[in-house]
């Protein structure tokens, strides 16, 4: 479809029998596809059914979603975003069918529309279906409790003068969307009170997008919480900060296939302090004489960074690289009990620590550069 199309009451089912794809649905960037009707009633679960051996819905333009199922293989129901969908709705993604009637194929999954309740706030004692319901509703000095994994349709928004606890309750949280999962002015703290008990490795995961974006009035504090980020575009952060970062006990995991991307991005205006956990970088595409690859856990740009009893390793399987564990551009560093490995392949050059700075660099005991 590159025009407008609307299903109602409708089966759409592609099948293959041989090596090739399968599209229930292909959306191009000029079409527009509206499923069911925004009639404001409970959306269906028995029509319309769109169903693709491999995808059941590809889409790159306009996607309106009101009613009915959509199946195809497992992670691929639905390739692309959905526009909009049913309000007060949200998209359920399963291996077991909406009704007891609809039986799912094996190695696929569906997507149906369901009322899920994906937030808690603590001083009014209320569910909320999105996200950003309970951000507008919640005061001063309030907190948030996830109740399921969620996807990002926009960035989750401190404003200045708000004070709040986001407790990641062992779920997760996915960028879907262009732009950060976090964008802070207040005063946040992100935590995962379920740590021992959660289920995935990962809580906040930036595929493809930045994670987090700490403003130059925003004190953010995040502890006991794995970020993970697997980027293809150039010049991302997971955490850009201009204001005051702790990280307490947290993980930051990269992995790239482009260059300058960066764990942390520290501006001039920033405080940032580690206390544990640990900052990994992997670089997956070799680069070529003539087009360096750089990676970098930590990036300070003048602002001041104090790091202790942390770990930080870089990496990469490729030639040409440039690994960066910290580049100190100007401002202050101090490390306490820090250790740095970095290891790459020949025709690479890696830096533990490179300082281009002429303020100082405090290294206290049991710190280890280990840039080899």
């Amino acid at each position: 479809n590159s025009g407008t199309l609307s299903i109602d009451n409708a089966k759409i089912e592609a099948t293959i029998t041989e090596n090739g794809a399968a599209y229930g649905i292909e959306n191009t960037s000029t079409g527009t596809v509206t499923i069911g009707k925004d009639d404001g009633t409970v959306p269906s679960l028995t029509t319309p059914i769109i169903k693709g051996m491999t995808y059941g819905i590809y889409n790159n333009g306009t996607l309106n979603y009101y009613d009915g199922v959509i199946e195809g293989k497992e992670v691929n129901s639905i390739y692309g975003t959905v526009t909009a969908n049913a309000s007060g709705y949200n998209l359920t993604i399963s291996k077991e069918g909406p009704t007891e009637d609809y039986i799912v194929d094996e190695g696929n999954e569906v997507t149906f529309l369901e009322k899920i309740y994906v937030a808690h706030l603590k001083s009014n004692n209320t569910n909320y279906v999105y996200m950003s319901e309970a951000l507008n509703a919640a005061t001063s000095d309030d907190e948030i409790t996830l109740l399921r994994n969620i996807y990002t349709t926009e960035p989750i928004t401190i404003r200045s003068g708000k004070k709040l606890v986001i407790d990641l309750n062992g779920k997760t949280i996915t960028n879907s969307i262009e732009g950060y999962i976090f964008e802070n002015s207040g005063t946040l703290e992100i935590k995962d009170s379920q740590k021992q008990e959660r289920t995935t490795e990962d809580q906040i995961i930036s595929s493809s997008y930045n994670a987090i974006h700490n403003k130059s009035n925003g004190t953010l504090t995040i502890t006991d919480v794995v970020i993970s980020s697997s980027y293809t575009v150039a010049n991302r952060y997971m955490i850009y900060n201009q204001g005051t970062l702790n990280l307490n006990n947290t993980d930051l995991k990269m992995t790239t296939s482009v260059s300058e991307d960066y764990a942390i991005y520290n501006e001039a205006t920033g405080k940032v302090t580690i206390n544990g956990g640990s900052i990994s970088t992997v670089n997956t595409k070799a680069g070529k004489n003539t087009d360096i690859l750089n990676t970098y856990g930590i990036y300070n740009n003048g602002g001041e960074i104090e790091l202790n009893s942390m770990n930080i390793t870089g990496s990469s399987d490729y030639s040409y690289q440039m690994i960066y564990g910290i580049y100190n551009k100007s401002g202050k560093l101090q490390m306490t009990n820090t250790e740095i490995n970095e290891s790459v392949l020949s025709y690479s050059t890696l830096y533990g620590l490179y300082n281009d700075s002429d303020k100082s660099v405090i290294i206290g005991e049991d710190s280890e550069d280990k840039g080899w």
